[in-house]
């Protein structure tokens, strides 16, 4: 568990009142140069990983519910792990199960070796946001703090 909340929290790239493009597939890739830059990724790597998560969402729309989205991308383009917490000042279609437009997204890359991560992941971030008292919370951020604490706290639970 210390290893999955270092991943999703420690090294995270965190934003508040997130201004993207109305656009999923726009907004999938400004919210992929924040977070890859964050990581410290080189502007070509970063445009090709970016273009990888609008294509895994060609296959399924990643917004799950309730608000909540996770664009992601398993690449040997990834040299680590890298999480990005946006949380959008308007929500935008993301097409998601529920029909509701997506509030909170939660973006991944992983080297695609790291299918056991990935899982954990997704399935932690999940958990973590079907809870109600935890979206309350998060839809009252307005720190990267603020966001960063409910997170850590919620996968503590």
């Amino acid at each position: 568990m210390k290893e999955l909340v270092k991943y999703l929290v420690d090294g995270a790239f965190y934003s508040v009142n997130c201004q993207v493009s109305e656009d999923k597939d726009d907004a999938i890739r400004e919210m992929a140069r924040a977070m890859l830059g964050h990581a410290h990724y080189s502007y070509d790597i970063i445009e090709q990983i970016a273009d990888e998560m609008v294509r895994r969402e060609r296959h399924g729309s990643t917004g799950i519910c309730m608000g909540f989205a996770m664009p992601h991308a398993k690449t040997d383009l990834a040299h680590k792990a890298s999480i990005g917490w946006f949380l959008l000042s308007v929500p935008i279609d993301f097409y998601a199960l529920d029909q509701q437009p997506v509030w909170l997204v939660c973006c991944e890359v992983v080297p695609s070796r790291e299918q056991e991560l990935h899982l954990k992941f997704l399935t932690s971030a999940f958990n973590m946001f079907a809870r109600d008292t935890v979206r309350q919370r998060l839809k009252q951020c307005t720190t990267k703090l603020d966001m960063r604490t409910i997170i850590f706290e919620s996968l503590c639970d």
